[in-house]
């Protein structure tokens, strides 16, 4: 028997009635935890008399492990793991421990003997080598002479079935091509390896799909997965579900569990956005943040309409509370207005025009300063008129020629690039290029842009998504209307794709198929290294289209990445408690570690994310919680004197932190030029020599200003009361 079941409130019975003589019965099953289980009862009659009591239950055994591991690893890690065993007998006991491991090489025998005194304890170390894997399985287990035993596994773990996550010390570099067949013929793609990045590992990832269903599915699993849950990305994920639903319902497609899938994600998204709005109807940027953003409102509630129009249920109050609190921050166009507020202004006006709640005269006044507006604005602008205004409406020609001329050409297809970057509006290139697609297909159906848009996007494509969340949300909810006007699950032809001359994959694509498509992987190991690799698509006539990519993803060993600052820079250093000014990369068991960020922004910034990685040997401090240790520090953000050469005036601290087990990760909705330092402590608690990964910080909806600093190392070494380590 293995102990892996830890739970920490096994019972909670809210609502039990006693029988004529005051007493009830309630049964627990205790979890796998050894410990001291403390039972709180409390009691009312009808008429209002109270009382309470707790009881303790001891859950133990005469032998006893207790298993030393990190909540995490880094591929290439040297950890020693531990298991303190408790002779709770009355008598010595020999004892052999041993560790069953996968995912890790062991440097130390897997089984240990140890004598452990009566009412003693003793731990037993082995020292192992972390693979690159997808999680490390552990069992420590002990077993004496006299027959008792014990067998655990670590409490945490979070990892793929159920093991401790590996995080692969390296970083991902990904290189993409992709294209569009139409009509029958043949397309060939050039993948050639960096020289730079020779010797790297990775692979070729070839995706060939007989319609966007199947690229939009695929995306929506990644906003699934995404990392960080902010309101914004509840929304993201609602948007292209709601908008995926629809596309699909109209196109007749009768799949009940992907139906099942789509409706229990909308579902859950509303609930959360209902949970989470605001007295005022408005929504933050991530929940717990005190101040309503009229972006995240109006964008909520466009997500909570899409919801609404593909027949769900959402309470109406939810969305008129928003669009009010949306109204209420709307402001008369001038030609004083900067520009960034013309364009949020015209997204919220897109957002009226879905609830059939656009002003003619508003939407005039603020066509009439469209030439000041971003072409995601006026995108936004066409949405408007589309949904709200009359067909014959003089706007939407103009509109459709503006953004018909700024359309940029190319061997990849259509798209448009924006200026002048809007990072207040989360403004970028991929993401006008989906709203111009969404509105051109809405509005004039057969503009022959459309299908190069649609070209440009999938080769935009950073695998199964997009750059940013917003990109991908965007995306798939153009894709989806052009889905429901291209006739492209009516698809009828066939097609293969060759390596370098070797056949890959063949497939015929039927109407009943067509939501299917390959998904093929080829190791960079089997790719040619000193001349070009030539991946060759062909199909044959017929109905419908072939959509292919190629993704070539290698991954640099982290400790070759060099410190990087492209409109950010970052700096890492760690002290020992009580010594700021020495910078440390080793430290003992239980020693408190202060870990100081600096961030240096040269210019101002919207949405801004820090993530700081762990070595895995140590945990994060969280001085919130009554069990931390009175000498830890509370996280801290400061400014530094005025001399520094880009000091400002001034200083926001960080809008949310998050304390996880594998990163300290921080958010900011605005920050003026300057530099920021921000400390936080962590406490050692496994020996070993850990990998670092670089700390990484970057615009969220711009991320190609960003910087990074160095991979590295830390080395945790064994301290000298190491038996009260767990």
């Amino acid at each position: 028997f293995i102990r892996e079941d830890f739970e920490y409130t096994p019972l909670w019975a809210p609502h039990i009635v006693t029988d004529e003589n005051g007493r009830a019965t309630v049964t627990v099953d205790l979890p796998d935890n050894l410990t001291t289980w403390r039972l709180d009862a409390r009691a009312v009659t009808m008429d209002t008399e109270v009382g309470q009591t707790t009881t303790e239950i001891i859950s133990t055994l005469p032998l006893r492990v207790r298993p030393v591991a990190p909540r995490f690893f880094v591929a290439g890690d040297r950890v020693q793991l531990g298991a303190v065993i408790n002779n709770n007998t009355g008598s010595p006991q020999t004892v052999e421990a041993t560790l069953d491991a996968t995912g890790v090489t062991l440097e130390s025998p897997a089984s240990q003997t140890v004598t452990i005194d009566a009412g003693s304890r003793a731990r037993v170390d082995w020292t192992v080598v972390v693979q690159d894997a997808p999680g490390v399985d552990l069992v420590f287990s002990a077993t004496s002479e006299q027959g008792y035993q014990d067998a655990a596994r670590p409490a945490l773990r979070t990892g793929p079935d159920d093991t401790i996550p590996v995080y692969a010390y390296s970083a991902p570099e990904t290189i993409g091509t992709g294209g569009m067949l139409r009509e029958g013929g043949a397309a060939t793609e050039t993948i050639a390896l960096p020289p730079r990045l020779a010797g790297a590992g990775g692979e070729l990832r070839i995706n060939l799909d007989s319609s966007l269903a199947a690229t939009t599915l695929e995306a929506l699993d990644y906003l699934k997965n995404y990392d960080h849950q902010s309101t914004e990305e509840t929304i993201s994920r609602l948007l292209p579900n709601a908008a995926t639903y629809r596309a699909l319902a109209k196109l007749g497609v009768d799949d009940p569990a992907l139906e099942a899938d789509l409706s229990g994600a909308i579902t859950e998204a509303i609930s959360l956005l209902v949970e989470e709005q605001k007295a005022n109807g408005g929504w933050s940027w991530f929940s717990g943040m005190e101040t309503a953003d009229p972006l995240v409102t109006a964008y909520g509630a466009l997500g909570l309409i899409e919801a609404r129009d593909a027949g769900f249920d959402v309470p109406a109050e939810a969305i008129q509370q928003a669009l009010q609190f949306v109204n209420g921050s709307m402001e008369q166009p001038q030609e004083g207005t900067p520009a960034y507020q013309l364009n949020r202004q015209a997204f919220y006006l897109y957002v009226m025009a879905r609830d059939h709640q656009l002003d003619a005269g508003v939407f005039q006044r603020h066509f009439d300063q469209r030439l000041r507006m971003s072409l995601a604005a006026r995108a936004y602008l066409l949405l408007a008129a589309g949904h709200g205004l009359e067909a014959s409406t003089p706007a939407i020609p103009a509109l459709v020629s503006d953004l018909s001329n700024a359309a940029r050409l190319s061997s990849t297809g259509a798209h448009w690039e924006e200026q002048v970057k809007d990072w207040y509006n989360w403004g970028s290139d991929t993401r006008t290029t989906a709203l111009a697609l969404q509105a051109l297909a809405l509005v004039d159906p057969d503009n022959s842009l459309l299908p190069n848009a649609v070209r440009w996007l999938m080769v935009a494509r950073q695998g199964d998504h997009w750059q940013t969340a917003q990109e991908t949300a965007w995306a798939v909810t153009a894709l989806a209307r052009w889905m429901q006007i291209s006739g492209e699950l009516e698809g009828s032809y066939d097609y293969e794709a060759r390596l370098n001359g070797a056949m890959l994959a063949q497939a015929q694509v039927a109407p009943e198929n067509a939501r299917e498509g390959d998904s093929l992987r080829v190791s960079v190991a089997h790719l040619l290294a000193d001349t070009a690799n030539r991946l060759t698509v062909a199909r044959s006539d017929g109905e419908g289209a072939l959509y292919y990519s190629a993704f070539l993803d290698l991954q640099l060993p982290a400790s070759e990445v060099e410190a990087l600052s492209r409109g950010i820079s970052v700096d890492r250093q760690y002290f020992l408690n009580g010594d700021p000014k020495q910078p440390v990369s080793e430290a003992q068991v239980g020693d408190i570690i202060t870990v100081r960020l600096t961030l240096v922004l040269p210019e101002e910034m919207y949405y801004v994310a820090l993530e700081d990685p762990l070595p895995a040997g140590v945990e994060s401090l969280d001085t919130r919680l009554l069990t931390t240790t009175a000498a830890a520090q509370a996280p801290t953000l400061r400014m530094p004197l005025q001399s520094d050469p880009f000091w400002f005036h001034g200083w926001w601290w960080f809008d949310r932190t998050e304390l996880r087990d594998e990163s300290t990760n921080l958010f900011a909705d605005f920050l003026p030029r300057g530099t920021y330092v921000y400390t936080y402590q962590v406490r050692a608690t496994v020996p070993g020599e850990f990998n670092v990964m670089p700390a990484h910080a970057y615009a969220v909806y711009q991320p190609d200003v960003f910087g990074r600093t160095a991979g590295g190392t830390f080395t945790v070494l064994p301290g000298p009361e190491q038996l009260n380590e767990e």
